[in-house]
């Protein structure tokens, strides 16, 4: 993700906001895993001021929005679905 955590906390806590009453957010995202990643993160740091996160950073930021983290989904893929509900 190219965002800083600031801006992160400001696009969840308005999807927080629009999510209907028993609704859920899910963000699709590429959770920081691999020693490869790390010079990925670096790089998109340097550019952007944002870069790839840990599950656990992703869970942070989430719930600095008001979200709790259900759960994870791997895919096939290098993303995860991350879907969580207002806390």
């Amino acid at each position: 993700m190219d965002n800083t955590d600031e801006s992160v906390v400001k696009i969840l806590s308005n999807c927080r906001d629009a999510v209907s009453p028993g609704g859920k957010v899910i963000v699709v995202e590429r959770p920081l895993s691999e020693p490869v990643d790390a010079l990925v993160d670096l790089h998109m740091f340097a550019l952007h001021g944002g870069g790839l996160r840990t599950e656990e950073r992703h869970r942070e930021l989430q719930a600095a929005a008001g979200l709790r983290t259900v759960r994870v989904i791997p895919t096939e893929s290098q993303f995860s679905l991350f879907e969580s509900v207002p806390a």
